[in-house]
């Protein structure tokens, strides 16, 4: 009768051991690379939202400066110097209605989603977003906006999109 060194019974136990753990480790890693990646499109999303809102913001008070001019005031007509307002799409001084007066940052409220999917301070479910326009007079030929929108993220981000722009008394 022949020894032999090596004995092979339990090798394919092993063999099997180290590839399921192998898999596992593989499955895990994959399944951790998936849930990132919809946390990271939930936050891009969100500040895609956040940087069309703040757009809509700018476009608002050049469309008010622009409403001075059609009601032949002087184009900077109601701007107050370093002053925060709260503006809705449909803010217009051609209409008679001004854009709201913030005095401080509690007063800020957070914008509404309706079912058509338009964003308004009125009606519809409530979003994590809230904007104010700051508005600072800088010369006489010059206004200065800046559109600050900012929120709360799922995970509790705070996060904030601030666009400016400078409109001036060209005309």
């Amino acid at each position: 009768m022949k020894r032999t060194f090596f004995r092979k019974e339990g090798q394919m136990l092993i063999e099997l051991m180290v590839a399921l753990g192998v898999l596992t480790v593989g499955f895990l890693g994959m399944v951790s690379l998936l849930s990132k990646a919809v946390a990271l499109n939930r936050t891009i999303s969100e500040n895609y939202q956040a940087t069309y809102l703040a757009t809509e913001g700018v476009e608002i008070m050049k469309n008010l400066l622009d409403a001075n001019l059609l009601q032949a005031k002087s184009w900077n007509s109601g701007f107050g110097t370093n002053k925060t307002y709260e503006v809705d799409f449909d803010s217009s001084w051609v209409s008679g209605k001004e854009p709201k007066e913030v005095l401080n940052s509690s007063e800020i409220r957070k914008i509404k989603m309706n079912e058509s999917g338009s964003f308004n301070y009125i009606d519809g479910t409530v979003t994590p977003f809230s904007r104010r326009i700051e508005v600072e007079l800088v010369g006489s030929y010059e206004v200065r906006v800046n559109s600050i929108v900012s929120w709360v993220s799922r995970g509790g981000g705070n996060f904030e999109t601030n666009i400016e722009d400078h409109f001036y008394n060209w005309r």
